[in-house]
């Protein structure tokens, strides 16, 4: 489906996806001849976000349009206009300026003017925000937090210094992405500095989370995007908004009893942190996130060296990398009245790259803590950059780096796993998922990436096990009800492995690889007719799923639809060369067809890309020996036994050939292996068969 971008237009979802006009107001469907809207994500009061694809990349990657379309009040309102303008532009000029040199801040693609309207387009991401989170999987422990600080204030670190406040820093503009890492998100209201102190402007922000300079006098500084992010942790720790746990007649905040009355409690050194971060008094509060991230070490008293800057080259853009879910924002603005900022999803950005690090002389200082904190943490956006890039091996070097300089840095064991498993380290990877999870026991997407290697490696109970460890801290944890599905099925936990697949479904409708997942087990129940739905509604979600298009090949033939399965083979192929099981079962629905010809390609194309098909031998020897070549026929039979002695059907082939090359003994020798091979693997009908066989051949 094509979106059309007019606010007016009457249905602006009637467009099929390849429509270039408006079928109802005749409005240009793609934005700068480039990006396609597909769905509308969410509207405000100043505009609307459409999920869209960018027609020009091979893949028609995602990416996100924001239309800048603002409500009436703002619209009759010239100065409430102006201002909102301005922010809209801000955003992207911010966006265009850090994102190319963070992975924790959103990316620009473009900033297009189009039909007298503004625009930008920004990459998309799945995942959910930490509002969303809080929601699903309650409150926050103490590492949780400890983690969220030591990825977030090196980000904090990284716009100031570059004379950005962020001034908007809460849960909803805070992303998890599905590989753990978090994002700051949602620029449409920062203000750069100007020396040193930002002059007296118009009072926006978030009631609960913005600082009183903020609030009363429209002034921002480094300190109070610290006493935002101070104020989204006690929310998150006591899954209650700040604004509830200030008692503005005994001028303080009452957190700490909150979270006693809920029978959990943090660490003094936590507390004194948070209580800092949160002072009222901006003089009294942390100046810098340096200074936060001092006291977060373990040991704070320690005397350390001034921190020395470390300035980030400007990268090449880069894409990113795995595991789903969708975000949505709305924040408060206040312009003389308030103005409702519109909705802000998520985007993704490359990391920024780390200058030569070498070995110190030895009459240098050492790195301060917090400047190791935020080394570590550029390490570990280098290793992901290198992921990216298909660079495992320097990847894993960078991961390596990261952890050697935070050993309590759970999002590095969790990425050096997934590229230990990529480079098929299965055993270093089970160590580092184990590694996250005891620093942090409610990470679920450690639990879920462990369960993967568990599956990996045949341990399917261990799997199990951390399937469901993942869904019980995540409820609507999507792939690991698909994952916990395939484990249950292969288990013989059918029905089991329905509920999981149905609650895939229920939970993302838009999800392919749950109903791809579930067609499959469908057709292991029998259900063909229902399990093709399955798979139809797979490739209408994803037109490039290859393994749909086998599953339905394979349900198509079954249900004597050839024609329908050769074209289902035939797109697999297209999509994925190199698919051999694609190849084999084509040359068998083509030698149902009579076309050996075809058959015998197929069949060839299969050995090629993996000699060790015993199945692709044995069909391609009953072609040879269909088409007279009796000799090949021969040599395929035999190639099949040595690579898989305990292949009755090769045996039985081999015995066919020889009856009628007139070799009656070697015949007989061959039918009576695969009877016993038949009557061992309880394969009883072809076990009578091949007795029938040899007394057929034997003497009377």
């Amino acid at each position: 489906m094509s979106y059309c971008l007019n606010p007016s237009c009457q249905n602006p979802t009637f467009n099929p996806v390849d429509t270039k006009f408006c079928l109802i107001c005749g409005t240009n469907l793609l934005l700068d001849n480039r990006y396609r809207a597909t769905e509308l994500l969410g509207a405000g009061g100043m505009g609307r976000n459409f999920l869209a694809m960018d027609e020009r990349t091979p893949s028609k990657k995602r990416c996100v349009i924001k239309q800048f379309f603002p409500a009436p009040q703002i619209l009759n309102n010239p100065t409430a206009y102006q201002k909102a303008v301005e922010l809209f532009n801000r955003e992207a000029a911010t966006l265009d300026t850090l994102g190319d040199e963070s992975s924790k801040i959103p990316r620009l693609l473009a900033n297009i003017e189009q039909d007298k309207r503004l625009y930008f387009v920004q990459e998309f991401i799945d995942g959910k925000n930490l509002l969303q989170e809080l929601q699903q999987q309650g409150t926050y422990n103490e590492s949780q937090i400890l983690q969220l600080l030591t990825e977030l204030l090196p980000a904090l670190k990284f716009i100031h210094e570059r004379s950005v406040i962020h001034r908007d820093i809460k849960p909803e503009n805070i992303m998890r992405r599905r590989d753990g890492e978090l994002l700051l998100i949602d620029f449409g209201i920062s203000k750069e500095l100007s020396g040193t102190v930002m002059s007296i402007g118009t009072t926006v922000g978030t009631v609960g989370y913005a600082p009183p300079e903020q609030m009363t006098y429209g002034e921002s500084y480094p300190a109070s995007d610290i006493y935002a992010l101070g104020a989204t942790c006690i929310h998150l720790l006591t899954n209650t908004f700040p604004h509830l746990l200030y008692n503005p007649q005994e001028q303080r905040w009452t957190w700490r009893e909150v979270i006693a009355s809920q029978g959990k409690s943090v660490s003094n050194q936590l507390a004194q942190i948070l209580d800092k971060m949160l002072q009222q008094d901006i003089r009294q509060r942390y100046q810098s996130a340096d200074a936060v991230l001092i006291d977060l070490q373990p040991n704070p008293t320690l005397p350390v060296s001034t921190p020395q800057k470390i300035t980030p080259p400007t990268p090449s853009p880069t894409l990113n990398y795995k595991l789903r879910n969708f975000i949505g924002i709305v924040i408060t603005i206040v312009v003389g009245l308030t103005i409702y900022k519109f909705f802000q999803p998520s985007v993704q950005s490359p990391p920024s790259t780390i200058p030569s690090l070498g070995t110190q002389p030895s009459n240098s200082p050492s790195p301060s803590l917090s400047d190791s904190s935020a080394l570590a943490s550029k390490y570990y956006e280098q290793g992901r950059k290198f992921r990216q890039e298909g660079n495992n091996q320097a990847a894993l070097e960078q991961y390596n780096k990261a952890i050697e300089l935070n050993p309590k840095y759970a999002n590095a064991y969790v990425s050096r796993g997934i590229v230990r498993d990529d480079l098929n380290d299965k055993q270093g990877a089970l160590q580092d998922y184990n590694q996250a999870i005891e620093l942090d026991p409610q990470y679920a997407i450690a639990y879920y990436n462990r369960g993967i290697v568990r599956d990996d490696l045949s341990d399917e109970q261990g799997a199990l096990k951390d399937y469901n460890q993942a869904i019980e801290l995540d409820p609507k944890y999507v792939n690991a009800y698909i994952n916990r599905g395939i484990v249950r099925k292969n288990l013989g936990d059918k029905q089991g492995a329905l509920q999981d697949y149905n609650q895939a479904i229920a939970l993302d409708p838009k999800d392919a690889d749950a109903y791809y997942n579930r067609g499959n087990l469908r057709k292991s129940l029998g259900d063909k007719q229902i399990a093709l739905k399955d798979y139809n509604q797979a490739i209408a979600l994803n037109p490039k799923y290859a393994l749909a298009y086998y599953g339905r090949g394979i349900v198509r033939n079954d249900l004597g639809d050839k024609q329908g399965a050769i074209q289902d083979y035939n797109q697999t192929i297209t999509l994925n060369p190199k698919y051999v099981d694609a190849y084999y079962a084509r040359g068998n629905v083509r030698d149902d067809l009579g076309e050996k010809q075809g058959a015998l390609q197929d069949f060839n194309q299969a050995i090629e890309l993996d000699p060790k098909y015993v199945n692709a031998y044995i069909n391609r020897g009953i072609v040879r020996k269909n088409l007279g070549d009796k000799q090949g026929a021969l040599q395929d039979y035999n190639q099949a036994i040595a690579l898989n002695p305990q292949d009755g059907d090769a045996y039985y082939n081999r015995g066919s050939l020889r009856k009628i090359l007139g070799d009656k003994q070697s015949a007989i020798n061959d039918y009576n292996q695969a009877a016993i091979l038949y009557q061992q693997q309880r394969k009883t009908k072809d076990y009578q068969d091949a007795i029938e066989q040899i007394n057929k051949l034997s003497p009377q």
